[in-house]
């Protein structure tokens, strides 16, 4: 998928933006700060800025419909979960020009590796710009850590990487991962003082060394892989086997998934395909062991969301029509 954002300027420009289609009601207190609710999580805490605040504010009957944001994210250590600061109001067929159904939910982040244990992942953010010299130990330009689900096996702290996520319920998944810059390397206090020393004394003209290559001592580092399959179909070729469960394969371009999940799982998808005209599931998993033409996803969770149809669409389109 083409990421509907404009692209950063710099290999190392930080980034945690997405976007989510929901309602924002604003509490009592203070017009910008609120909760947003999405169809399928409870309600997330949220705040209004730039664009999105002032076009509200200018439009105060259209405050409860139904819109696409684009929006800034954190996870909080008090309240575990999602916080949006919802920044732009967009409509669904002009995010930046390249929304599709599929750029819902979808979120790109950019930052250092925290740390990575337990099928988390920890990314360090911060901003991209100096702060001014008054305001350098305040909350808003101290960096934050966003938390997201999946794994990296290369992955080691300090290193700058780029993440494409995605929200299923009050979760952000990993879909994939680059690295951007590895992590510089830092000295011990004894290399540092062999330095200073090595600095006052006469250098030796360097002595050509072997290539050495790191593949050739190091064994590979073990890991797990999660994997996110989108659907759009109901599975026909489901089958029923062991204790209910029904059993289906997706063909994911020449390698075929074969996915075992409970009736209560699966019935997702069949109420998925009763009540809605168009609808798209993930199904995020692990990979299991190998079949003559792919392998089993192990553990796997279903989300369904309905997709609107054309007509909706172009209604939407038209709603939002100057407010991107």
């Amino acid at each position: 998928m083409t990421s509907p954002f404009i692209p950063v300027d710099h290999p190392t420009t930080y980034r945690c933006i997405g976007l989510v289609q929901g309602r924002y009601f604003p509490s009592l207190d203070s017009f910008n700060s609120g909760i947003l609710l999405t169809e399928d999580a409870p309600p997330f805490p949220a705040t209004l800025l730039g664009k999105a605040s002032q076009w509200l504010q200018n439009n105060p009957d259209r405050i409860t419909e139904l819109h696409i944001w684009s929006t800034w994210i954190r996870t909080l250590k008090e309240s575990p979960g999602l916080v949006f600061r919802l920044v732009r109001i967009h409509s669904l067929a002009n995010v930046e020009g390249q929304a599709t159904s599929e750029t819902i939910n979808y979120f790109s982040i950019r930052g250092t590796i925290a740390f990575q244990n337990d099928g988390q992942i920890g990314i360090r953010v911060a901003r991209n710009r100096k702060p001014p010299a008054s305001e350098a130990q305040t909350k808003k330009w101290q960096p934050f850590t966003i938390v997201i689900e999946g794994s990296i096996p290369d992955a080691t702290p300090n290193q700058f990487w780029e993440f494409d996520c995605r929200r299923i319920g009050t979760r952000l998944v990993l879909e994939n991962g680059k690295l951007i810059q590895d992590a510089p390397q830092q000295p011990t206090q004894e290399q540092k003082k062999q330095r200073q020393q090595q600095r006052q004394k006469p250098q030796p003209a360097p002595v050509a060394q072997p290539e050495t290559h790191l593949g050739d001592a190091m064994p590979p580092v073990s890991g797990k892989m999660e994997i996110t399959l989108k659907i759009s179909e109901f599975p026909g070729n489901a089958k029923t086997v062991d204790n209910g469960w029904k059993e289906f394969e997706i063909d994911t371009g020449g390698k075929l998934v074969t996915v075992r999940v409970k009736p209560k799982a699966f019935k997702k998808l069949e109420e998925a395909q009763q009540n809605y005209p168009m609808w798209v599931a993930a199904i995020v998993g692990k990979m299991g062991a190998a079949t003559p033409k792919g392998f089993i996803l192990e553990e796997p969770a279903i989300q369904v969301f309905e997709k609107k149809p054309k007509e909706q669409k172009a209604e939407t389109n038209a709603v939002a029509s100057g407010v991107a």
